[in-house]
């Protein structure tokens, strides 16, 4: 039963990363169509495409197939199969134009699986009601911001293929109006068996078409198709000293192809120092950041941080995090 699991889903991922998206098997004008347009606005919910894990965004967001602590939860939920007991991570980024997010997940491992629980606070603050004869404000404010829960399961198919799922309740204030979706995650993390070697593709938020505000028009939900590949260029994860290297494909229902590349080299099991770039992005380009770690007795406890460079007009992203495991 499980090997067949393992097939459907591996299939249904490898078609969706590689076939036509759904913005594309749909009546869309020409315009639309033009390689010159870039599909902005077709898509929901933006802010849920954000990454919330500082050690993935150092790494220029090429962590599909590092995925292999409680930072799985948010990119690949298929990767939490790599926790031993119990992880837990809180996290804020900084984000642009003086908004912010607020993350929390944990994750614990049962007989017959791991089971974990994410949460995510997108706070854009308030903001006045400006008019042409008000232009100061009317002294009406607009309130705003997104907030989503996630349930995630993943398990062993296999003692080199992991499988997991995420289901994430969205909600999304603007102003007086409301919007709520349920989407879905998935993803395969895989060992090849050459050296350290692996494979993995990741499905997000995949969930039906919603409409904004009191429009007739619906918008796709901002769903990510994503396949990565990974290797240790020396050493081994459960040495002190390590090395590894990362790439990853990312194609995206309101977007072009994307392309990510990424490092992350541990020093003394204490240190690791990450960098990445990005390609084909309208902002981002590189990024850079560290990890400490301590270790008391059984108890590990992460920081996390990251830089990411968005040009010189916006402040650049800053993301911090606290965690760990035992």
């Amino acid at each position: 039963m499980k090997r067949i699991l393992c097939m459907t889903l591996m299939t249904v991922l490898a078609a969706g990363a590689f076939g036509n998206s759904p913005a594309e098997a749909r009546d869309v004008p020409e315009i639309l169509k033009s390689e010159d347009f870039r599909k902005l606005g077709l898509a929901s919910f933006p802010w849920m495409k954000v990454t919330q894990s500082p050690r993935a965004a150092a790494m220029g967001d090429a962590f599909t197939a590092v995925s292999n602590d409680i930072n799985a939860i948010f990119s690949n939920p298929a990767g939490l199969v790599h926790l031993k007991r119990f992880g837990y991570q809180l996290s804020h980024t900084r984000w642009l134009v003086d908004t912010g997010f607020y993350s929390g997940a944990f994750a614990y491992r049962t007989g017959w699986g791991v089971l974990g629980a994410s949460v995510l606070n997108y706070d854009v603050g308030d903001m006045p009601v400006r008019t042409i004869f008000n232009p100061e404000g009317t002294g009406e404010m607009i309130k705003g911001g997104g907030t989503s829960v996630g349930l995630a399961y993943a398990f062993h198919a296999t003692d080199k293929l992991g499988l997991g799922v995420r289901v994430v309740y969205i909600s999304e204030t603007l102003h007086v109006d409301d919007m709520t979706s349920l989407v879905l995650d998935a993803g395969t993390h895989f060992y090849t068996g050459f050296r350290s070697s692996r494979i993995a593709l990741a499905m997000r938020n995949f969930g039906p078409d919603t409409k904004v505000l009191a429009e007739d028009q619906k918008f796709l939900m901002p769903m990510n198709f994503d396949i990565g590949v990974a290797m240790e260029l020396f050493g081994q994860m459960d040495e002190p000293n390590y090395l590894t290297v990362s790439f990853a494909s990312s194609y995206q229902v309101d977007y072009e192809q994307r392309w990510q590349i990424g490092s992350e080299l541990w020093l003394s099991n204490a240190v690791a120092l990450r960098a990445g770039y990005k390609f084909n992005h309208d902002l981002e380009t590189y990024s850079f950041g560290a990890g400490f770690k301590g270790n008391f007795g059984d108890r590990t406890v992460l920081v996390d941080v990251a830089y990411t460079n968005v040009g010189e007009l916006l402040d650049a992203p800053i993301r911090f995090s606290i965690g760990g495991a035992f």
